[in-house]
């Protein structure tokens, strides 16, 4: 039996709108919970109340602090590690913790035009000495690791990948009416939307399957009500912003299949969830998507509309390919669980307090 740990949480993302990062730093602790650990939570700022709701029955501190970049109203006082769970450390947190750091991403480095101007400068003030300061780096995919030994190769040593992990299906289908495709994610440039939107408006089997798109609303100006209205697709397209996880889980129990064509994911958890479901993916054939999807998706080139609409198309018309897919998507589902994830993280927070 692994020995009583005391984690301190860098907890800044849970005061912002769900988004991936969030729900993984969320569900991640919740998992954590259930081990023999103490686990005290540091924000800036109030946390998001739908964070408090679900952890509030868990063996978690939360601790709000003076500013976003440090912690000068409260300093851990007897933590064993200290965790970064999303690519950063607060500029004073005590140096005499052990430090683990995950790193979802590089999209700073591979696709910097898609990121809002603060977060990208915030990811080149920081990201280096957070690497730099890390005791051990935790990569959500081995493609997000290759990435980055690739630009940062002298922390190579110190990289390990555990993966996000999905709960088993909460939800049954309740749907009645039209076979829909679903995309789900925050609404931003990388997502790839208006390539999605127009995909969609090229296929030719419209009356056949209906296309929902939910998520956050995010940066840079995508406004996919725009191009619905344009394309004439307000009787095929439904747009709902700031879904919660109880309204994303009947859609994916509901949908037909999901639809991920994203320029660049470190890992992609939506993929995981609908395959949960037993739901097939349409997904991109570039970055950790594959790496996730394996044999249950149909894999596309994301800058290529007409492979993105020639893979719905397919998808939605030929019940064979469907139903050999959606096997495949419940054998994958099962590479990921947030036990999995939590065990794994304990892991290696134990490895840090003993060293």
């Amino acid at each position: 039996m692994s020995s009583f740990l005391k984690l301190a949480v860098d907890g800044r993302n849970l005061t912002s709108s769900i988004s991936g990062i969030n729900r993984y730093v969320s569900e991640s602790v919740f998992a954590l919970s259930a081990g023999n650990i103490s686990i005290d939570i540091l924000h800036h700022r109030p946390v998001q109340q739908y964070f408090l709701d679900y952890l509030k029955a868990t063996n978690v501190t939360f601790h709000q602090t003076a500013t976003r970049f440090s912690f000068p109203l409260y300093t851990p006082t007897g933590e064993d590690v200290f965790w970064g769970p999303a690519h950063r450390f607060p500029i004073n947190f005590p140096k005499h913790i052990p430090a683990l750091v995950t790193i979802h991403d590089l999209v700073w480095k591979k696709y910097a035009a898609t990121m809002n101007r603060r977060t990208y400068l915030g990811e080149r003030l920081f990201f280096a000495k957070t690497l730099n300061r890390a005791n051990k780096i935790v990569c959500s995919s081995h493609s997000t690791a290759y990435d980055l030994q690739k630009y940062f190769p002298n922390y190579a040593d110190k990289v390990d990948v555990i993966y996000p992990g999905a709960h088993q299906p909460s939800c049954r289908s309740r749907h009645a009416g039209k076979p829909f495709a679903l995309f789900v994610g925050t609404m931003e440039p990388r997502k790839n939307l208006y390539r999605l939107i127009n995909a969609y408006a090229a296929m030719p089997c419209k009356n056949a399957i209906d296309l929902v798109i939910a998520g956050g609303v995010g940066w840079g100006g995508i406004n996919p009500d725009m191009l619905v209205t344009e394309y004439g697709l307000k009787n095929h397209v439904r747009i709902i912003k700031g879904a919660n996880n109880s309204v994303i889980n009947q859609l994916y129990a509901d949908c037909h299949f999901l639809v991920m064509p994203s320029l660049y994911e470190g890992f992609g958890l939506p993929l995981v969830e609908a395959m949960k479901y037993g739901k097939p993916v349409v997904t991109s054939n570039i970055a950790s998507m594959p790496e996730v999807a394996g044999a249950a998706g149909l894999l596309i080139d994301p800058n290529d509309t007409q492979q993105i609409s020639q893979a719905m198309a397919e998808l939605s018309t030929n019940q064979d390919l469907h139903s050999n897919l959606s096997s495949f998507a419940v054998k994958r589902s099962k590479y990921f669980s947030w036990e999995k994830t939590s065990h794994s993280l304990i892991d290696c927070f134990q490895t840090l307090k003993h060293s």
